[in-house]
């Protein structure tokens, strides 16, 4: 049973099975179209570290279950751009396991042939987009395994693996309509652009319009392909990928063995070249080690003292660098202590600064607070005659307030229990009080020059003398001094008239 494999996310069954002489007959996927895709001069036995593989990475003019689509003209214009892009696991970008070095367009679905692209300027039916990639077999030994047990018709995880497009594209259109075909459906018009644009999952809608329509967008213009990742849950109608062996001369039954023979060396040589496995090694295990070694060495040379000379050479080079693999990693390790303790303190300056903002903003917003309430008490202040403890009942009260719809009402509440100490009625009270008591004063005075002028009359008739004498005795009383004149001094009429109308406005 393989070990649980930890450099990609997804699980295959942990039984593997190298594909058998059966090869790829049963998906009828043609090596001689495969061919056509590698580069000129490309040499099989001398990468031996990679394996090369075919997938339908998309089809063209389809919605998939992203509801997103291409159109025939921006897959031809970017079909050739998958060239040299990376293939990862799951769209991890920094789980890079291959590259593709080449795409085409095909309609049968296992045709991976390098095909005429202008060819399918015209059509509007869907269509296959292909790629031809590598996958780093000697770094990820596991997941080449699995690819060639998911490409194998009788394992149960046939077809388990498959890829998925990644893109970069401004410019789309909207479809809508219940065929996935994108000639089946109706593009939308710009005047509904913004209504339909929210419908799409993409920007958080449903996929459906208010009708129960599907809704999807369809790239066109200029896209840019980022690269494929290899998934169990494609969401184009696309199933699989194929490793293929372009050595056309070897027969089935001998590339066969091949691949097994290749995975056998490849997982012993990981084993063996392990250099954590070397430094931790004790006496007795190198020695093992190169024994093993030599043997291993003495299958491929002339003679044993040959293979035994290289035994020796071995060692005394691995013991050579021992020494220098364990400063190596002892230099790692130091480094590794460094960048945890920067990091542990950056993290300190970071929760220092955090918390020296928050403070920042505690303070802010209590100042602002209390600069809110004060332009409020103010109001209250400059508009009623409050005395001390009726300002603090509305300062009470004041405080429990923070949102301007509750200050409108407590000011609703203020105007009706406090309208008779308004400063602006007490005021125009007082006016209209004054404006009667000088009325009233006016109208009295008026009275009173009347009366006079009718005695004034009378006193005309009497004697000459008895004038002068009253006058002279009224002369000679006010020259008397007198230490208190305002004590003497008589009230006058106008005064009288005041007193008597005065009121108070409680």
């Amino acid at each position: 049973m393989a070990e649980k494999k930890k450099e990609f996310s997804f699980q295959i069954a942990p039984k593997f099975k190298v594909l058998d002489v059966q090869s790829f007959d049963d998906v009828e996927v043609s090596e001689a179209s495969v061919k056509s895709m590698l580069p000129e001069g490309f040499n099989a036995k001398m990468n031996i570290d990679l394996m090369p593989v075919v997938f339908n990475l998309a089809v063209v003019n389809e919605v998939n279950q992203n509801d997103d689509a291409m159109n025939t003209m921006a897959a031809i214009k970017c079909v050739k751009n998958f060239a040299n892009k990376p293939i990862n696991i799951e769209h991890k970008k920094h789980k890079i396991v291959g590259h593709m070095i080449n795409a085409s367009l095909s309609e049968k679905e296992f045709d991976f042939g390098d095909n005429d692209i202008e060819s399918y300027a015209d059509k509007t039916e869907p269509f296959y987009l292909n790629a031809f990639g590598f996958i780093y077999r000697k770094i990820f030994p596991d997941l080449a395994e699995s690819i060639i047990e998911s490409a194998s018709e009788d394992s149960e995880d046939y077809q388990n693996i498959s890829t998925s497009w990644e893109l970069a594209s401004r410019q789309f259109k909207i479809i809508k309509g219940n065929s996935k075909k994108v000639c089946e459906c109706e593009f939308v018009e710009q005047d509904d652009y913004e209504e339909y644009r929210a419908y799409l999952k993409r920007f958080g809608g449903s996929g459906k319009d208010k009708n129960g329509d599907s809704v999807a967008r369809v790239f066109c213009g200029d896209v840019i392909p980022l690269g494929a990742g290899l998934t169990m849950k494609p969401a184009a109608r696309v199933k699989g990928i194929y490793p293929v062996d372009p050595n056309k001369e070897e027969s089935k039954d001998e590339k066969a063995v091949a691949n097994k023979q290749k995975n056998s060396q490849l997982e012993k040589k990981d084993v063996t070249t392990n250099k954590s496995n070397i430094l931790n090694m004790d006496e007795k295990q190198f020695q093992e080690f190169v024994k093993q070694t030599t043997e291993a060495i003495a299958s491929v040379v002339k003679g044993d003292d040959q293979a035994k000379s290289i035994g020796i050479l071995m060692q005394e080079t691995l013991e050579k660098h021992g020494e220098s693999w364990k400063s190596k990693v002892d230099l790692e390790s130091e480094a590794r202590e460094n960048t945890e303790k920067e990091l542990k303190s950056l993290q300190d300056q970071h929760l220092e600064v955090s918390n020296e903002l928050d403070k920042l903003k505690t303070e802010i917003e209590a100042k602002a607070s209390a600069e809110l309430f004060n332009d409020r008490m103010n109001h209250f202040d400059d508009k009623y005659d409050l005395s001390e403890e009726e300002s603090k009942i509305i300062a009470s009260k004041l405080k429990a307030v923070k949102e301007d719809e509750a200050f409108e009402v407590l000011k609703n509440e203020i105007e009706v229990i406090f309208a008779h100490k308004d400063k602006e009625t007490m005021a125009q009270a007082k006016k209209d009080q004054d404006a009667l008591i000088e009325q009233a004063i006016a109208e009295k005075l008026e009275k009173n020059d009347a009366k006079t002028d009718e005695t004034e009359v009378k006193a005309s008739t009497e004697e000459e003398t008895e004038t002068e004498i009253e006058t002279e005795e009224i002369e000679a009383e006010s020259s008397i001094p007198n230490g208190n004149a305002e004590g003497t001094q008589e009230e006058t009429l106008y005064e009288k008239a005041k007193a008597g109308f005065a009121y108070k406005i409680s």
